[in-house]
């Protein structure tokens, strides 16, 4: 602090530059300089300022980030120096309430809890999330193969991949809040041989998009890309809305997208994942809790690529959903009223016949999902992210179908709270 005082003050700065000015621009001058910077580089060198002071960069601190008013001070001084130069700020996370800086990890998300005595109130899951899911499934198939590996940009315990970091440390990276490093080291350790499954957060899967199309798909290695908090997220809040997943990632190719719509689906295509030798393999699933389907100790058989599942069999309309919506459909008149169909056809014993429930989106489902868009009349696609921007892209293959789309409009997709997807939020 003493000598960050010194060396960010005018009058310093002022009598450097002065002297700099005397002794002209020769050789005594840059030796002096030079043994000036090493100097200064030998005592910033515990904090790892000589790094920026090799690279030209003027480096001041470390100071206490935590202390607003020097923060400010500090920056005010540095303003008047000209050239680049770098702060290094040191904070606490949760400074100012003892047990968040107690336990950081756990009070990144708290939840409720009691701020007089920092209790945590833990609401009851009746049913599993299918990050827990995701991170139990990954530690069974870290133990019954070595190859397999998690990769996570700093969001271990968000994603479930703390199981793995605490049973399988080997086979778990940490690569901190780098989602573009998280897919290229995911890349390297497939080509290498290993089988990595690599979680990010829909929202912020984005930041790697060129990694996803240079690094993995060209070269289609079997990287498995996991994201989580797929579709709207509630308390999360606008910023981690996962919506625009499936329109980004449809464009590349050889690439197969998965949506699962319940816990088992989910551990069925993690095994289907680790079953294909080529990539990328895409899964995306929602925040919070799964359907409530038994998936422990149930014989897992992996899924095939690329087909629809017909839930209920019907003969004029098709109402098409995917990963968890299919429930949503379950009550035919709720969704009759929905979409307006007497709008569409009017005529009132409109039957909404087969309802497929898409676990796979890329490629695009075939039998029975080509037979059906081919003998229906109508067709009704349910995304959960934004209005029909899934099955939208294909509607040049529908022919003369009349298709009607119903889903989230892009205006009202900032600030929901509320992630489940009901009828009264379609539009």
């Amino acid at each position: 602090s003493y000598l960050l005082n010194i060396t960010a003050s005018r009058s310093y700065n002022t009598v450097k530059n002065r002297i700099w000015d005397l002794l002209g621009d020769n050789s005594f001058r840059r030796f002096l300089q030079r043994w000036v910077r090493a100097l200064k580089s030998w005592f910033v060198k515990k904090p790892g300022g000589d790094l920026f002071e090799a690279m030209g960069f003027r480096y001041f601190g470390p100071i206490d980030g935590n202390d607003i008013g020097k923060v400010v001070e500090t920056l005010r001084k540095l303003h008047r120096i000209p050239g680049p130069r770098l702060l290094h700020c040191i904070t606490v996370k949760g400074k100012g309430y003892a047990p968040a800086e107690a336990d950081p990890v756990t009070w990144h998300a708290p939840g409720h809890f009691d701020p007089a005595t920092g209790r945590r109130i833990h609401a009851p899951h009746p049913r599993d999330r299918y990050q827990d899911v995701f991170g139990e499934v990954l530690c069974e198939l870290a133990a019954a193969d070595s190859r397999v590996v998690g990769v996570t940009p700093a969001m271990a315990t968000g994603c479930g991949m703390n199981l793995l970091a605490s049973r399988f440390p080997g086979q778990f990276f940490d690569v901190g809040i780098e989602e573009e490093h998280a897919v290229t080291f995911s890349a390297g350790l497939a080509a290498g041989g290993m089988r990595p499954f690599c979680n990010i957060y829909s929202a912020f899967a984005q930041r790697a998009y060129d990694q996803i199309i240079h690094d993995v798909a060209l070269q289609r290695l079997p990287v498995v890309l996991c994201f989580d908090r797929a579709g709207l997220v509630g308390e999360d809040g606008a910023t981690h809305h996962g919506a625009f997943d499936l329109a980004a990632y449809r464009a590349i190719p050889e690439t197969v997208i998965s949506a699962p719509r319940n816990e088992l689906e989910l551990k069925r295509l993690m095994h289907t994942a680790l079953a294909l030798d080529h990539g990328p393999f895409i899964i995306r699933y929602p925040r919070g809790m799964g359907e409530g389907v038994a998936w422990r100790d149930v014989p897992v058989e992996p899924l095939p690529v690329g087909k629809a599942e017909v839930l209920v069999e019907g003969n004029e309309v098709a109402i098409l959903a995917l990963d968890k919506v299919p429930g949503l459909v379950l009550d035919l008149p709720q969704v009759l009223r929905a979409v307006s169909l007497d709008a569409i056809a009017p005529r009132e014993d409109i039957i909404v016949s087969s309802r497929p429930a898409f676990g796979m989106i890329r490629p695009v489902p075939g039998k029975p999902g080509v037979l059906l868009l081919q003998e229906r009349q109508l067709v009704v696609p349910v995304p959960e992210d934004t209005r029909g921007r899934v099955l939208k892209l294909d509607k040049r293959n529908a022919g003369t179908l009349m298709i009607r789309e119903i889903g989230r409009a892009h205006s009202r997709m900032q600030g929901l709270s509320d992630p489940a997807l009901t009828i009264e939020k379609c539009q």
